[in-house]
């Protein structure tokens, strides 16, 4: 008779679950992972997704009409996500930027984070084919008249290497 600590010696895959149950614990393995970033992730996605998916690669399109209106302005009672992104290439993008003044067909944004504010200069009238205004709801058939001091708004274009102060030829600007 066997006692309590013998090695009991079973056939090998005795114990080896079926290829159904393996299956299942894979993919619920992927799909919590998978949960667990975009859950932890989500104060990242909206930088993320306003900077890398609604702009292309220099020299192509900045930003699409349908890009600028599927990301709107921050809801009504929180903080608006303040961005201000500078690629390699000259590529600029403000998200959430205050309009401080006009002259003439150009305009000066802030975005102040604690006390300092960074002002740029927003050039309308040198961008490729000029700037598109895009309105709140995706309409792209906007002005710079439709814009009054204190809009935030959400500018795209390409950084002006030879002007005095931060200067950005405006391809797409959306409120």
């Amino acid at each position: 008779m066997p006692r309590a600590l013998d090695i009991i010696h079973l056939p090998l895959g005795a114990y080896m679950p079926s290829r159904k149950v393996l299956l299942f614990a894979a993919v619920s393995s992927v799909a919590i992972a998978a949960f667990a970033l975009v859950y932890w992730q989500q104060p990242y996605l909206h930088a993320f997704n306003s900077f890398n998916h609604g702009v292309a690669a220099a020299g192509g399109s900045m930003m699409s009409a349908s890009a600028a209106s599927a990301s709107t302005s921050a809801a009504a009672g929180t903080k608006a996500m303040l961005e201000m992104d500078i690629a390699n290439d000259g590529l600029v993008y403000l998200a959430s930027a205050r309009i401080e003044s006009f002259a003439g067909d150009s305009f000066t944004v802030g975005i102040a984070w604690g006390s300092t504010t960074f002002t740029w200069t927003v050039d309308t009238t040198s961008g490729k084919g000029g700037t598109q205004f895009i309105q709140p709801g995706g309409n792209n058939s906007g002005t710079i008249n439709d814009l009054t001091i204190g809009d935030a708004v959400d500018i795209t274009g390409m950084l002006d290497p030879g002007a005095s102060s931060p200067t950005i030829d405006a391809q797409f600007v959306r409120e």
